[in-house]
């Protein structure tokens, strides 16, 4: 079995224990945020092993990472100034041309690299998650 489906099966396992817990009252499935978390990370887990098992050429990564460093500069450059986000459309463009999980990792890593410079916090996973699916979407 390919990792991502492990990874997938898991998530499908931990999505139905939490709605098992939740119509049952277990105290330690009631806390929203972490499962949620949880949930965002193994879905950011499945495309990051997703995209490792595409077997991807070399010239194929270098582009999508000058893609990703292309839009970190851009989101870093001009956060200064509100509503200028030039990442978002690198994201969906790489996505449109290169393909969904291929536009996941480029809006993932957009994300996380950035913020690097702009400061982490608990809404890094959910830029990262917002940001792959804009990706994954185009």
């Amino acid at each position: 079995m390919k990792w991502s489906r492990a990874v997938l099966l898991f998530l499908a396992v931990f999505i139905s224990t939490w709605i098992a817990g939740e119509s049952l009252d277990v105290k330690f499935l009631n806390n929203l945020a972490m499962m949620s978390l949880a949930c965002v990370i193994l879905i950011l887990l499945y495309y990051y092993i997703k995209f490792e098992e595409k077997k991807a050429d070399a010239k194929t990564i270098a582009i999508l990472g000058a893609l990703s460093a292309l839009s970190i500069a851009g989101r870093i450059l001009f956060a200064p100034i509100p509503n200028i986000q030039p990442s978002t459309f690198i994201i969906i463009a790489g996505g449109y041309v290169f393909g969904p999980v291929s536009g996941f990792m480029v809006g993932a890593t957009t994300a996380l690299v950035s913020n690097f410079m702009l400061g982490h916090g608990p809404w890094t996973v959910w830029q990262m998650l917002a940001w792959g699916l804009a990706g994954l979407s185009a």
